[in-house]
């Protein structure tokens, strides 16, 4: 197993955008407040989303749109790199009127209704994500 070790930074809690895409939300945080490595949960509703399902046989995400406004249960994940680049990598469950829930990789396409976020800034070693080709994810290049 290979670590690194991070103390932690800044703290951050924010009300996020109605009507703006989840994902781009978080991501602009990073990117304004300069936070490259970081820990993210939230709560709130979305208008609609979509999320994704790793396929492990073709090592790719199936997209599963979601066309209704759904409660935010839980939603945590990290800030890093990719290719030079601040990226959220958040995992999400929701909830609809009945309780039934749906779950998995947060995508792009997931609107905001009501948000709130606490971003926690992890200071220490830059983190990257690169790709693996044995699980076809990008994962962290921890060396």
């Amino acid at each position: 197993m290979k670590v690194k070790e991070f103390k932690q930074g800044r703290t951050f809690m924010g009300r996020l955008p109605k009507g703006e895409d989840l994902l781009t939300s978080i991501e602009a945080i990073a990117k304004e407040k300069e936070i490259k490595v970081a820990r993210v949960e939230l709560i709130g509703v979305v208008e609609n989303a979509v999320v994704g399902f790793f396929q492990h046989d073709k090592k790719q995400y199936k997209p599963i749109k979601i066309d209704e406004h759904m409660e935010i249960v839980n939603a945590v994940g990290n800030i890093s790199q990719k290719d030079g680049e601040i990226k959220a990598h958040i995992h999400i469950t929701l909830g609809d009127q009945d309780g039934n829930t749906y779950s998995g990789h947060l995508m792009e396409g997931s609107n905001i209704f009501a948000g709130e976020i606490v971003m926690q800034e992890l200071v220490g070693p830059e983190l990257h994500r690169k790709y693996d080709e044995s699980t076809g994810i990008s994962l962290w290049d921890i060396n």
